[in-house]
């Protein structure tokens, strides 16, 4: 965190090597996310706004903000930016050591005035930064890997009562030349074109089977596997 010149506060969340390079995610530990949920509460609207809010309670980043400008000299505009989350970069170097090459910022958790909600959004957490999420964890865009599973979480609905959108899907589908079935990858999903919100075993994707592929000996091809591989050689280029 000191080679990045980032806030005390920043944590590690996840990294990964490969090809000489050691790539992290940091994030600061002064960021919560806050999830209200209104539906226990009496008294609720239902004029269309969703009851259940994502929101960031920016108090204590606010104020590591402020003192850091404080110590620094500066006005805590100009160290907003320290608390957003940074894709952190290493080269290897020799006697097994990292070198900090660079880091790259996300949009995603970053600390401003719009996550608290803006006035014309109304004051319930709903800025620019509460619709990324609810882009990204609630209401998923379209997109070919995208399962039916993740189209169904739409606001904590339960899937027996999703299949009364489903001409919303169709459409969104149909927009970018997408088929109504689950993807392969798809753990739970349903058939748009029927509107369930389960899938039955027959209509599942078909999934392989190890034991049908012929068991290969140590040291030895099986004659039909020989067969294949000179086929093969002849129909590649």
């Amino acid at each position: 965190m000191r080679a990045a010149h980032l806030h005390t506060s920043y944590e590690l969340v996840d990294w990964k090597v490969g090809q000489n390079k050691l790539v992290a995610l940091v994030r600061s530990a002064l960021v919560r996310v806050k999830f209200q949920d209104s539906s226990s509460q009496q008294g609720t609207e239902s004029n269309g706004q969703d009851q259940n809010a994502l929101s960031f309670d920016t108090t204590k980043s606010q104020q590591a903000l402020q003192q850091a400008g404080d110590q620094s000299g500066t006005s805590s505009n100009s160290t907003q930016e320290d608390f957003a989350s940074y894709i952190l970069i290493f080269k290897a170097a020799p006697r097994a050591t990292w070198v900090f090459e660079r880091k790259i910022k996300l949009a995603l958790p970053y600390v401003k005035q719009e996550s608290q909600g803006s006035d014309d959004q109304g004051s319930n957490g709903k800025g620019s930064l509460y619709t990324t999420l609810k882009d990204l964890l609630v209401e998923q865009p379209v997109t070919p890997y995208t399962p039916n599973a993740g189209l169904a979480r739409v606001n904590g609905v339960a899937q027996d009562k999703v299949h009364g959108l489903e001409s919303g899907w169709d459409n969104q589908r149909s927009q970018k030349n997408l088929t109504n079935n689950p993807g392969p990858k798809a753990v739970t999903g349903f058939k748009l074109d029927k509107g369930r919100a389960y899938r039955k075993l027959n209509e599942s994707w078909p999934v392989s089977n190890p034991s049908i592929r012929p068991r290969l000996a140590r040291g030895k091809v099986p004659q039909n596997e020989k067969r294949r591989r000179q086929m093969l050689r002849v129909m590649l280029p």
